[in-house]
């Protein structure tokens, strides 16, 4: 249907056509009654018939009639009039009245070239409070575009045609399907949707669900084309555009040169792929304009416009987070009367292109470290293959990892600022800030935790806590050794500055300590409390449980001189370790921490069948360790976290689950004795490393140590006579992990596996003519197996990694994990001399990871079933946390000077 001028709706009169839609007509008209111009959209007679594009019309109506903003055009009502009251004389009409908006269009503007950054700002922002205000009622545009967009003679914008748009009411599981859009034949055919298609967001394209976020994209493709002149996602067909918007960025090198680098990271945030990293509301889109327009102003203009001199000071902090973070947070409301030029505190989360995998990143360290100056912030995330570094200026749009920290952990800044420490491929390394290759600073096997200070790098290391320390240029590691001969101890050190006084964290004690590194003088300073920092505003702060607490502290007398307070709650600690929580402080005063609550329910040891069936054992949930199944198959062992680590013994059919081992000290991994009456076990009680030590399961008599030696060493297997018993150490460099037998009768030792590489999780074959075991001589974990006892030739039996070999009862298969663990694989094995087959997946699932020391499996005698380790409980963070100018906030709930 076509209305000509002189027609008559109502006692509207049709003056011209304006233009058509993708549902409707619109034509410019005279209110006869009111006197005015409006526009009226009429709908279609191809959709007349249609009830649901007509309901979707009404809707329309009802969602421009709840809004009522300068920025966007007026709904003034919605009729239908029949052919006996409308002049064209086609039956039933229905339409809309609206503001007529006189001006141009933005597309007609942009067709002209384009537009100077200044104006191109202000139109932005205008649009960006329009959708504020829309969202606010739970309204979501879906088609803003520079056609839907009109800048009247004043300069004031309106928003156009809201026909696509829905209510933003998400469902309970956030996903509401049914006001999805979904792309039709009839939708792709040309000339139907190229008008559109380059403003919808990634979910729009994918027909995925979307919310306020899908506006943000197709504001910051309005931004991009009024600025660079053409389309942020070019294309003539609708699958071009499609592939730009799902798969290429914009050409940002087509913005001109006198757009800042925080105009371009608003763009950035607007136009992220991911929702969750996008910036979620239009009105810290318009804050964010509105700081870059003040920018942009002459110098005594800003000074009159930008008011108070605190807002001057934040404002690049504003600008950077408002452009370049996924959720704003909150401002907290002032700053404290004492400190009236102190910017506000700002907090913001930054998502991890990265996993988050709490499970992956270990306890080395804590998983994120802010630099002493607060702009640089650097986290270790897991990808497939491995953990990576990841850093994030945060002065600058991107985070982007850090090339050469495949598989760090522990991340640490030198004082100044000018170096990145980590620890990866049992070494300790360095990069610089401003890039290059890493360094080697020294080889160490492992770390839990890591402190750069004046000419020194101290280091928290595994077995009984001794403390280490090397020249930041690198040498030799040594141990830490007090003037009397002391060699020190404890977990987590924290230098504190220009000085050998230190915080550490004595392990399954939970108390903070300060220890000389010359004296060897301890203080304890926090009971029931770990991982102590001094930070620059004069506080002492730790963690208990999922908060941070912190009280003031006199640094010349190093002690705490008033009452502690809970300064932040939700701080990720690891209650697999107890002793590691994740969070770090900057000396200005930002800090950063992995969001997360204490958790000790843990999950549950899990009967897997072959086919991946899954059956948990009646036991509490918790953070087990080294199940083990006895050789009837009626018991298992397991290693679980109680006042120490303790072994215990788990009886599934009677759902009793009771104590072997007491407190004397932490123990990891067992074996079972083929009788089935002992348990072989590695411990920390008594002095030096974790030895090997045996017991009775009935406890009928104590635990009997069996070594005792400078390392290491984690039972793995024993053979059929009880007598021989497969363990790892570290070899003779006291780098790698090596593969020994101990005869128990001779107590001699004897080694089975020594080389530069690491050979791990040794598992005797069923006949005891084979050893499968994993090592990384090629750079990648890998099951291998050779003859036993003499040692023969090698034999390499995955093809694409694998870790914590298994056999069948029978001997018949090889088992093994993948190198993450969640993929479970079989390669039958048959004949003699020894031939496998094809490596089988047999199953998926999220498991726990494996770890060099020891297997987190084992196989039922039965071997129709394995006894895994689920992560089901495990949580890990999806984002990071960081506060900016923390220190305001922290004065005010702790006073600095008690």
């Amino acid at each position: 249907m076509t209305l000509a001028s002189g027609d008559r709706l109502g006692h509207y009169v049709i003056s011209e056509p304006l233009g058509a839609g993708g549902m409707g007509e619109v034509y410019r008209a005279h209110d006869a009654r009111l006197g005015r111009d409006v526009a009226i959209k009429v709908l279609l007679d191809a959709f007349a018939a249609d009830s649901e594009r007509l309901a979707r019309f009404e809707r329309e109506a009802k969602l421009l009639a709840s809004l009522n903003h300068p920025n966007i055009a007026t709904l003034y009502g919605l009729d239908s009039v029949s052919d006996s009251d409308a002049d064209a004389g086609t039956g039933v009409i229905t339409y809309l009245a609206m503001e007529l908006v006189e001006g141009n269009d933005l597309e007609g503007r942009i067709a002209t070239g384009k537009i100077p950054v200044n104006e191109a700002i202000a139109i932005g922002k205008q649009i960006a409070e329009g959708l504020e205000a829309a969202h606010g009622k739970g309204v979501v545009h879906r088609d803003l575009k520079p056609a839907n967009i009109r800048v009247t003679p004043d300069g004031t914008v309106k928003i156009l045609d809201f026909g696509l748009a829905k209510t933003w009411e998400p469902s309970p599981d956030g996903v509401d399907v049914k006001e999805s859009p979904t792309i039709t034949a009839e939708m792709t055919r040309e000339g139907t949707i190229l008008g559109t298609a380059p403003y919808m967001s990634p979910e729009q394209a994918r027909t995925l669900p979307t919310d306020k976020r899908t506006d943000i994209w197709a504001l910051g493709c309005v931004l991009y084309e009024m600025l660079a002149g053409r389309r942020a996602f070019p294309g003539d067909t609708w699958p071009e555009i499609l592939a730009h918007i799902l798969e290429r960025d914009p050409d940002w090198d087509s913005l001109p040169p006198t757009v800042s680098p925080g105009l371009r990271r608003l763009l950035g945030r607007c136009l992220e792929r991911d929702p969750k990293r996008r910036l979620r509301d239009a009105g810290d889109v318009a804050l964010a304009l509105e700081d870059l327009e003040l920018e942009r102003r002459p110098a005594d203009e800003e000074r009159s416009a930008a008011g108070p001199s605190h807002i001057k000071k934040i404002a690049p902090w504003l600008v950077a987070a408002g452009a370049a973070i996924i959720v704003i947070v909150a401002w907290v409301d002032k700053p404290p009367a004492t400190r009236p030029d102190s910017p506000p505190t700002l907090r913001f989360s930054e998502a991890s292109p990265g996993t988050l995998d709490i499970a992956r990143i270990g306890h080395s360290g804590s998983a994120v470290a802010i630099s002493p100056d607060g702009e640089l912030l650097v986290w270790v995330a897991a990808t497939d293959e491995a953990t990576q570094l990841f850093l994030r200026d945060l002065r600058e749009h991107d985070a982007h990892p850090i090339a050469g920290t495949e598989g760090a952990l522990a991340p640490f800044f030198s004082p100044d600022g000018e170096w990145m420490g980590f620890w990866a491929d049992r070494k300790l390394k360095k990069v610089a800030t401003t890039g290059g290759v890493p360094q080697t600073i020294c080889d160490i096997d492992h770390v839990h935790g890591v402190s750069w200070g004046d000419g020194i790098i101290v280091m928290g290391a595994i077995g009984a806590g001794v403390m280490f320390g090397v020249d930041p240029d690198g040498g030799e590691v040594q141990p830490i050794v007090a003037s009397d001969g002391t060699t020190l101890r404890g977990e987590y050190p924290k230098l504190l500055p220009g000085s050998r006084d230190v915080l550490v964290t004595r392990q399954g004690q939970n108390i903070v300590e300060l220890l000389s590194l010359d004296t060897g003088e301890a203080t304890t300073l926090v009971r029931e409390g770990i991982n102590g920092t001094y930070v620059a505003s004069g506080h002492l702060v730790w963690t208990q449980q999922d908060s941070l607490l912190a009280a003031p502290f006199d640094l010349s007398g190093r002690t705490i001189t008033g009452d502690a307070r809970t300064v932040v709650e939700g701080v990720l600690t690891e209650s697999s370790v107890g002793v590691l929580s994740h969070y770090s402080i900057s000396d200005t005063g930002t800090l950063a921490y992995l969001p997360g609550t204490f958790e000790q329910t843990g999950a549950r040891p899990t009967w897997v069948k072959l086919d991946g069936t899954m059956e948990p054992l009646p036991l509490p949930p918790d953070i087990y360790l080294s199940p083990r199944v006895s050789p009837d198959g009626r018991r298992v062992l397991v290693s679980r976290q109680a006042k120490t680590r303790d072994f215990w013994l788990a009886e599934p059919d009677r759902g009793v689950l009771s104590p072997i081992t007491g407190d004397e000290g932490d123990e990891y991994w067992g074996i079972w004795t083929p009788d089935g009456t002992r348990v072989v076990f590695n411990s920390w009680r008594g002095e030096g490393l974790a030895n090997m030590w045996t017991q009775p399961v009935d406890r009928s008599s104590p635990a009997r140590r069996l070594t005792d030696a400078p390392s290491h060493q984690p039972p793995a297997d024993i053979t059929r006579d009880g007598r021989g018993i497969v363990f790892g150490s570290a070899g003779k460099t006291g780098e790698n992990l090596d593969v020994y037998l101990l005869d128990l009768e001779s107590g001699k030792t004897r080694v089975l596996l020594d080389s530069n590489a690491d050979e791990i999780q040794p598992k005797l074959s069923p006949d005891e003519r084979w050893l499968a075991y994993t090592s990384d001589v090629t750079g990648r974990r890998e099951i291998y197996v050779k003859s036993f006892p003499d040692m023969g030739a090698t034999i390499q039996v995955s093809p694409n990694g694998g870790q914590e070999p298994l056999w069948s009862p029978s001997g018949d298969r090889l088992y093994y994990r993948s190198q993450i663990g969640r993929q479970v694989f079989a390669v039958d094995v048959s004949g003699d001399p020894l031939r496998f087959g094809r490596e089988q997946l047999l199953f998926e699932g999220t498991f726990t990871p494996g770890v060099r020391w020891g297997r987190k499996w084992d196989i039922h005698p039965d071997g129709d079933r394995f006894l895994m380790l689920p992560m089901e409980s495990m949580q890990s963070p999806h984002e990071i946390r960081v506060v900016v100018n923390w220190f305001a906030e922290l004065e005010r709930l702790v006073p600095s000077d008690g």
